[in-house]
């Protein structure tokens, strides 16, 4: 049987064509790109060596060349398939956490196979045989290389099941593709041998792989010609998983952005390009990478202190200097800090929340260490973030409430909304916690909108003017209240509920006031007019004052925690809040005193004219469930027109907490701590 050697010579081509690109391309050393390039070069020997045996059988026939790249072309054909499969496992991530042992167990059946194939082509020939004339024919040996392919192209299905995680989306639809490609083309090759499809179909998958996951020139920052953030992670990745001793140093330059935008594009580009040549110049053996615009990072093995110090001075004294540019000289600030990323991190997300904190970090020093940083925190917080889309898109936030005691009353006489989701790893991830990542998410508007729809639902199913409330507080952030839609998003959650819009007290923080456009102004003055409330958040955080809030419709006042701590050591402080508290009075503004999360603070501000307190004291974040019981409980106190405060605290405070909240929450805690 004589084949066709049009499927072998494409295949060369497309073989010597990625062989080049890649070979010249700049590339991470890793396992990865290890793999994919010998089965480039694998595959294009395997096609070489199939066209030479046609045309010697076709114009020379010479049996000892035959049978010689024949077996040339059989080992390397079914090599191939097997560093394909190592290639495939190299891309997940918990593969370089499987014992060394059992990564060479996989290697048997390849020792095997080639073994068997030089045997047999010296000896028996049972895969096949050439006669005289230049014809081949198969013999049963073949099917031992085809059992032992197919016994590799089923591991490499297990592994993307086992390993699925580790594979994004596009990456699993495109292996399943090259398996299904790979495996036709043995479907036809076996039927009819003539055509030599199998070694065309690798060179088909190994061109896709190239062009989506395996290309080199997308791992390139156009500008600098740097590594990526691409290639960093993926090192990262394999130097935590194989515990690899590697140190990290990070070059955050400050105000890179700033004046980037001050420059031409031609300006930026020289300034990008001298900082990239002066990182490549400090040492060969470092690896650059540009991970952000203002965010470059310097890997290399393990050195001491004294070698990081030498890198650190290195970075330090340059940008000390300015850059010439054209006719003038710039200044950068910048912060560096060495990661010794070795029993520091456990993931990649670790490494990056580190770096990203010293991007945003405001510390006056230059050179900064792990020492500087909480890394729990910073660990917690990139799990957080990944967390979070999960739960806005399946929707697993629940309400938490935290009640305001009246000082007049001498009960709960309002209640403020907070929302929280829970995370099998992190457990309750509470919204002081994760709005700090959400604002940065892009998901705020639509987060924004879900908990109020929430919100409005669960006020309309209660009559809470019967259990003695007044008021809700809704914290509205200022993403949302920037939206240019931002009136007709209220609009079209709150006409579903039959709520009375006076009892809804909308939460601004002060910075947002501080900054307010014309186009917040408006939605304030068209929300006031429909009968919502204002209130003022975290006031005496330092953005503004009561005389730049006398034209907004606010109604309530909320005293930062802050100011409460600072009352306990300064007796100016108690003055300034005192004079505060009365000049709200004179402009028809009720008071809240936040924070408060002691006796000792809730007797001294009951010393002060202010109508409302919450804080830990009074219980925060408590479920439904718990927070309906203690309204019903709180509901049958009675309320007196005037109260003697320091009965209030006395009495009515500790009938609440003591006998109520200990029913609640179990008699062996104590009553003023918060659960």
């Amino acid at each position: 049987m004589f084949i066709n050697p049009h499927y072998e010579i494409a295949a060369t081509v497309i073989s010597l064509v990625l062989i080049l690109f890649f070979s010249i391309a700049k590339k991470t050393r890793n396992f990865q790109n290890t793999t994919f390039f010998l089965a480039l070069v694998l595959n294009g020997i395997s096609a070489v060596s199939d066209i030479i045996v046609f045309y010697f059988r076709s114009y020379y026939p010479n049996q000892i060349l035959e049978y010689t790249f024949s077996y040339v072309y059989l080992s390397t054909h079914v090599a191939v398939v097997i560093v394909v499969f190592f290639y495939f496992l190299a891309n997940a991530r918990e593969w370089y956490q499987v014992p060394k042992a059992l990564k060479l167990v996989y290697l048997v059946p390849l020792i095997a196979v080639q073994a068997y194939i030089l045997l047999d082509t010296l000896t028996f020939h049972t895969t096949g045989k050439y006669f005289e004339d230049g014809s081949f024919e198969r013999g049963s040996g073949m099917l031992v290389l085809y059992g032992v392919t197919v016994f590799y192209l089923i591991n490499i299905i297990l592994a993307l099941i086992i390993f699925r995680r580790s594979y994004p989306l596009q990456k699993r639809a495109m292996y399943v593709l090259g398996i299904v490609v790979v495996f036709a083309g043995m479907l036809f090759q076996g039927i009819n041998i003539s055509f030599r499809l199998e070694t065309f179909a690798v060179a088909i998958d190994l061109t896709l792989f190239f062009y989506f996951f395996q290309n080199p020139y997308k791992q390139i920052d156009r500008e600098t010609r740097l590594f990526n953030k691409i290639p960093f992670y993926e090192t990262m990745r394999r130097c935590i998983a194989t515990k690899e001793d590697v140190d990290i140093v990070a070059l955050v330059i400050q105000d890179f952005e700033e004046i980037m935008r001050n420059n031409s594009k031609e300006e930026n580009h020289s300034v990008a390009c001298q900082i990239a040549d002066f990182l490549k110049s400090i040492n060969d053996s470092y690896t650059v990478y540009r991970v952000e615009k203002n965010l470059f990072v310097l890997s290399f093995k393990a050195k001491d202190d004294i070698e990081i110090a030498k890198v650190e001075k290195k970075l330090h004294d340059r940008f000390k200097q300015p850059w010439i540019v054209q006719n003038y000289q710039l200044n950068y600030k910048v912060h560096i800090c060495h990661v010794p990323v070795l029993n520091r991190f456990a993931n990649v997300e670790g490494v990056m929340g580190f770096i990203y904190e010293t991007l945003n970090s405001n510390f006056d020093r230059e050179i900064l260490g792990v020492q500087d940083f909480n890394l729990n925190i910073l660990e917690r917080g990139m799990k957080i973030k990944a967390a979070l889309m999960d739960a806005i898109e399946n929707d697993k936030f629940e309400l938490t409430f935290s009640p305001i005691y009246s000082a007049k009353l001498g009960k709960i006489n309002g209640f403020e909304i907070s929302s929280r989701f829970y995370d099998s790893e992190l457990g309750y991830v509470s919204e002081t916690e994760l709005m700090k990542y959400v604002e940065n998410s892009g998901q705020m508007i639509k987060l924004g909108m879900l908990l109020f729809d929430k919100a409005c639902n669960f006020i309309s199913s209660h009559d809470f003017k019967k259990l003695g409330i007044s008021f809700v507080g809704i914290k509205i952030r200022s993403v949302i209240c920037l939206q240019y839609e931002f009136i007709g998003s209220v609009n079209k959650v709150f006409s579903q509920y039959d709520i009375d819009p006076s009892f809804i007290c909308f939460q601004i923080s002060e910075y947002i006031v501080s900054k307010v456009s014309h186009t917040f102004e408006a939605h304030m003055d068209i929300l006031s007019s429909m009968g919502f409330q204002f209130c003022l958040d975290d006031y005496g955080s330092g953005f503004t004052n009561l005389a730049s809030i006398y034209e907004y419709p606010i109604k309530y006042i909320k005293i930062d925690s802050k100011v409460v701590r600072a009352m306990e050591e300064n007796e100016k402080a108690k003055i300034t809040i005192e004079s505060t508290l009365d000049l709200a009075k004179e402009l028809s503004m009720k008071t809240i005193m936040g924070g408060i999360s002691t006796e000792e603070e809730f007797e001294m501000v009951s010393e002060f004219n202010c109508d409302y307190e919450i804080g830990s004291y009074f219980y925060v974040d408590l479920d439904e469930v718990t927070f309906m019981r203690l309204l019903n409980e709180n509901a049958m106190l009675p309320a007196d027109e005037e109260v003697d405060l320091s009965n209030v605290k006395k009495n009515k405070l500790r009938t609440l907490t003591s006998n109520v909240a200990s029913r609640l929450f179990g008699d062996n805690k104590d009553p003023l701590k918060p659960v």
